[in-house]
């Protein structure tokens, strides 16, 4: 599992581009803040709530405890208009009664509880119902006393009473509930504070610790990486065996791509090179006429077959020499004059005919012809020199001229 979860990984981090990756992993720290955000802003719209609960709670307890007072009040009126008869106290609990009916409708208006405003309702209904004529206020006759009232009347006032104290009780039940219901969505809020407070702390934290740890995932995964596409490169410079580039699809595999067919492609170029090298190698070596080639300091680094037979030496005695080593002690100054003029790049015409040492002793009459070597920017790398035959009175061996051909102006082009 472990393992398939790694190449998951690996395909993924692989085959994304570098800015899809950097996106996705913005996305943690990003997401993270957004929801502390959002977190903030419902906890600030529950406080916000929870206020408006508070001081529709507190109204309702308030309104509840002024109604059960106007109640009381009511209530007493009555229980005073019993025991003197005066008929203004019935006046004045008519005005009560409205006044109260006004409040217990603003009570099941704020309310939030249903059963609250059920009850409210009921105790509206209760006192908007009475149409009894005991509540009706007696008339005086001519001056004369008020009636009292008789065994039924106080019968039904006393029922009106009780039903006020059952009424008093019902608010103060509602007082009682809607405390009870404040405290618990009190408890409720804070609760679901603490859990979203808990929640905000664990993704405010998780979330860029994850970021992070990807991000070192595919950090390193991304170095790797780059450490075999640099053995690569390394591989093809100093061309050594090639190692298989980083696949993909993102910028390091396309790149991959892009040298492996740059390899292919220098690889082909170099077999092309070395075929035609080994030409101008095989061209200098079975040249018919006397070869070699001087580098900057005037060194002989390359002879042809025909000039070591010519001069007698093995390719081990010839190479490393100056060229006017070979030439007799007395002519050496002027070849060495001829020699460097044509390695700066001055023109040179052809040499007179010197004297040439070969490794038996003997001597033999040559003319040197000089070449010189571009190199890049004008600069002379070496020289490619032609020993042509010119026997003369100088020359020991008899059988020179069979030797070395006398040859027309030579011909041969030495490649580059």
């Amino acid at each position: 599992m472990k393992a398939m979860h790694l190449a998951v990984f690996s395909k993924w981090s692989d085959d994304l581009p570098f800015r899809v990756k950097g996106l996705f992993l913005l996305i943690f720290p990003l997401g993270a803040l957004l929801f502390v955000v959002w977190l903030i802003s419902t906890m600030a719209s529950g406080r916000r709530a929870a206020e408006e609960w508070v001081y529709d709670s507190n109204q309702v307890r308030f309104g509840t405890q002024k109604a059960e007072m106007q109640l009381l009040e009511m209530e007493t009126q009555m229980g005073a208009y019993l025991l003197t008869g005066n008929a203004d106290l019935l006046r004045e609990r008519v005005h009560s009664q409205a006044s109260l009916q006004a409040m217990l409708s603003q009570l099941a208006s704020v309310t939030s509880s249903p059963n609250a405003r059920k009850q409210l309702g009921e105790i509206r209904g209760a006192i908007s119902g009475e149409r009894s004529p005991l509540w009706q206020v007696p008339r005086e006759d001519a001056g004369q006393p008020v009636q009292m009232l008789g065994p039924q009347a106080r019968q039904r006032f006393q029922e009106q009473i009780g039903l006020m104290k059952n009424e008093r009780a019902q608010l103060e039940a509602i007082e009682s509930e809607e405390s009870a219901f404040l405290t618990l969505r009190l408890e409720m809020q804070e609760h679901l504070y603490s859990k979203y407070f808990l929640t905000a702390i664990l993704i405010a934290c998780f979330c860029p610790i994850l970021g992070f740890a990807l991000n070192l995932l595919l950090g390193a995964r991304i170095t790797k990486r780059l450490v075999r596409l640099q053995k690569f490169v390394h591989l093809l410079v100093h061309e050594l065996p090639m190692m298989p580039v980083p696949g993909g699809k993102d910028e390091i595999g396309q790149l991959g791509k892009e040298l492996s067919v740059t390899a292919r492609a220098l690889n082909e170029r170099e077999r092309e090179l070395l075929r035609r090298e080994q030409q101008v190698v095989d061209v200098f070596d079975r040249a018919p006429v006397p070869l070699h080639e001087l580098d900057a300091q005037g060194v002989i680094r390359r002879a042809n077959q025909v000039e070591r037979d010519l001069l007698g030496y093995a390719p081990a005695e010839i190479l490393g020499k100056h060229a006017w080593d070979l030439v007799s002690p007395e002519q050496r100054s002027a070849c060495q004059r001829i020699v460097m003029s044509a390695l700066q790049g001055q023109p040179v015409a052809d040499s007179p005919a010197q004297d040439y040492l070969r490794k038996d002793g003997s001597r033999i009459r040559l003319s040197l012809r000089l070449q010189p070597l571009d190199a890049d920017h004008g600069r002379v790398r070496g020289v490619c020199s032609v020993l042509l035959s010119a026997p003369g009175p100088s020359e020991d061996n008899h059988l020179a001229a069979a030797r070395v051909q006398r040859t027309p102006e030579p011909s041969f082009v030495m490649p580059v």
